[in-house]
């Protein structure tokens, strides 16, 4: 896997440079003005250097281990059984909100990745996994993992980032996994509302998969 290491003490000796360097390359402008500006982009640098960081910082990867995925069976047919693992659903998991037109079989592994350090955005996500031979994992694939084990604690909230659902308001949902509602059902698969642009929250994990080099 690839990534570069960036230090703590690399990160302080940054943000020392900019304290220092910031005040003379503004003391020029008009503090009003520069005021109302920043309130306007604040959030963008933000973003920006967020986006950064997770671009710096490779994320930890926690292997699943190799599973067999069906992309034959529907969603509804895949989640009747889920309710005696102890595993509960909402409404808006089925194949009209996630349809996948992919099918056959394939027997791969799969990973979870957390951005731990901050918030990532899709972006650097998406560039990781192609420098990585990966590929983000979609709805079928997550709920065929919770058919063929338990997930660990350690792993959720997992987010499957390949496919979002845009509902008819204009809100983009994703598949997550998460804890249970309730303490006899220990697992819970949510549609879960994902505006675009917006960075993914560091305690999150994503689902990806080795790139299927040979479909059956």
């Amino acid at each position: 896997m690839s990534g570069t290491a960036f230090s703590l003490s690399q990160f302080v000796t940054v943000h020392t440079q900019i304290e220092t360097a910031l005040p003379q390359a503004l003391k020029e402008y008009d503090p009003g003005k520069l005021i109302g500006a920043m309130r306007n982009k604040s959030r963008n640098l933000e973003n920006l250097l967020s986006m950064a960081i997770g671009q710096l910082m490779p994320p930890k990867i926690h292997p699943l281990g190799q599973f067999n995925f069906d992309r034959n069976t529907s969603i509804d047919a895949k989640l009747a059984p889920l309710s005696k693992r102890n595993v509960t659903k909402d409404a808006l998991v089925s194949d009209e909100d996630f349809p996948d037109p992919r099918t056959g079989y394939a027997n791969l592994t799969a990973s979870a990745v957390c951005w731990d350090e901050c918030p990532v955005y899709l972006d650097t996500v998406y560039k990781w996994c192609i420098e990585n031979d990966m590929v983000l994992g979609l709805p079928k694939d997550m709920i065929d993992i919770v058919i063929a084990r338990t997930m660990p604690d350690s792993t959720m909230p997992l987010l499957a980032a390949g496919q979002f659902h845009v509902n008819n308001s204009g809100h983009y949902n994703a598949l997550v996994l998460e804890h249970g509602l309730r303490p006899i059902h220990d697992r819970h698969l949510r549609s879960c509302n994902f505006p675009p642009g917006s960075p993914i929250d560091k305690r999150t994990w994503i689902l990806v998969l080795e790139k299927q080099r040979s479909p059956r």
